[in-house]
């Protein structure tokens, strides 16, 4: 009785006693979730059944206001006043130029305590504003993350961002991207912001609704930091309606090779992305286009939708190359795929997305993917690895926008066959790769297997290309 009486009395201590624990168990909750959250991967805790799901959100949600309370009772200080850009209207500008740019300083402690915008990500609180306009197609980042937001001190918090119409400003914001627990439990995002449109940035805590009790000196002190990540102007095809010139029919890209959709014009190098939409369940995007340099190809959905994906590379045949469900050596639902090892010839390739878990099937129905391991790009490994695609699961999944960051993607017609017949890959060297490459083409008959040049790929290519490559002659 006396340490119990000891310990309540004591007013900081006791409090102090209290902030220390509920801190503690918050972060034992955290590491519990993350654990879990990836070995428990196989049996898809995030499609688990919504009871579930609940009792989690609420667990972390009790954790959370437990750490808020007990910081909120073990310290106290004086009243600060409210930021002048509390409200969307009273937003921060600041200028493209000045890019890259940290905010001042502020505390939050007299903002708002209920947001004034709808975050997507998760409720918050105690909130302000930054408005800033986009002169170029370009990725920006957001973060309030200590390392680049000097001066932060609030502990949890929570970013959304708001794209504005054309004359409408605070009064029709659409939120398009969100994030919470970036860093620690701070928040970062990027998105792929577009020439001319105006965007606001809300920033604060993470909050348990109305009630929620305002954050104590010394944690109340918030900053943003913008940067761009991609400079260049993006050149984005977008899905039905073309990109860099046009090309889109305004219909609903194809899910198989041989209805998909062509990427065949582009304002630069090649298309910097696609953005499309997955729009009703057991919706499947395919898009063709030409990768010809097949080590720096890369397409990744990772930052650029909620949307749990799949990616499926298939060369011009429709076999499979590579697949990745999710983000390998990560703990996103996004996915990103490269082509494994040294194998395969520039030209034609066929991208699919999906949302989790539609699967590539050949003629016969048998999976050309086995369905796990989730997280790994590989190479087909499932009972149809040498088959065609020819159809998929099933299984519905999540309707949505994405965006898919493609590198090393050309239009179509854009990769020529190697002018050097030894070196088949034009790599530079000549070695087993060519053959290898040069197998992999005339096996399903392409037109750089054609190597005699007299309109069939047959046996005398065969002969020829040996001959050629036994000399190391172009």
């Amino acid at each position: 009785m006396a340490r119990s009486a000891t310990c309540v009395g004591d007013g900081g201590m006791g409090r102090l006693s209290l902030a220390y624990h509920a801190y503690r168990a918050y972060h034992a909750y955290h590491a519990y979730h993350a654990y879990h959250a990836y070995h428990a991967r196989g049996g898809r805790l995030w499609n688990s059944p919504r009871c579930c799901v609940v009792w989690m959100r609420m667990l972390r949600l009790a954790f959370k206001l437990a750490l808020t309370l007990a910081f909120t009772l073990g310290f106290s200080g004086a009243a600060q006043a409210q930021p002048a850009n509390d409200t969307c209207q009273g937003a921060v500008s600041f200028e493209w130029e000045a890019l890259p740019w940290t905010s001042p300083a502020v505390s939050i402690a007299a903002a708002a305590a209920v947001e004034e915008a709808v975050n997507p990500c998760i409720t918050s609180g105690f909130t302000v504003w930054y408005r800033f306009t986009a002169e170029s197609n370009s990725e920006v980042e957001v973060s309030t993350c200590v390392a680049l937001a000097a001066g932060t001190t609030a502990i949890d918090t929570v970013l959304g961002l708001y794209e504005a119409e054309a004359g409408v400003g605070c009064s029709s914001v659409v939120p398009v991207w969100c994030a919470d627990d970036s860093c620690a439990f701070r928040a970062a995002l990027s998105y792929p912001v577009r020439d001319g449109v105006t965007y606001y940035i809300q920033a604060g805590l993470f909050s348990s609704g109305a009630g929620q009790l305002p954050p104590p000196t010394g944690d109340d002190i918030l900053a943003v930091h913008v940067r761009l990540i991609n400079s260049t102007p993006g050149d984005e095809w977008e899905e039905g309606g073309g990109g860099g010139g046009g090309g889109g029919n305004g219909e609903d890209a194809g899910s198989l090779p041989g209805f998909a959709e062509q990427i065949v014009s582009s304002a630069g190098d090649g298309p910097v992305a696609i953005r499309g939409e997955l729009t009703f369940e057991g919706d499947i995007d395919v898009f063709a286009f030409d990768i010809c340099d097949l080590g720096a190809f890369e397409a990744s959905t990772v930052g650029q939708t909620q949307v749990d994906t799949q990616l499926f590379l298939f060369d011009a045949g429709g076999r499979g190359v590579a697949m990745n469900d999710d983000n390998p050596g990560a703990s996103d639902r996004q996915s990103r795929v490269t082509i494994p090892g040294a194998g395969g010839v520039m030209g034609t390739y066929y991208l699919a997305i999906t949302a989790y878990n539609q699967d590539a099937t050949d003629v016969e129905g048998r999976l050309i993917w086995n369905n796990e391991p989730f997280r790994s790009n590989r190479a087909p490994d499932g009972p149809g690895l040498d088959g065609s695609v020819a159809g998929w699961t099933l299984a519905g999944g999540d309707r949505g926008a994405y965006r898919i960051a493609l590198r090393g993607a050309s239009v179509r017609g854009a990769c020529s066959c190697s002018p050097c017949i030894a070196d088949f890959d034009a790599n530079g060297g000549v070695d087993g790769a060519d053959v290898e490459g040069f197998f992999t083409s005339w096996s399903r008959g392409d037109v750089c297997g054609d190597v005699n040049e007299d309109g069939g790929v047959d046996g005398p290519d065969v002969e020829e290309f040996f001959t050629s490559w036994s000399q190391g002659l172009c």
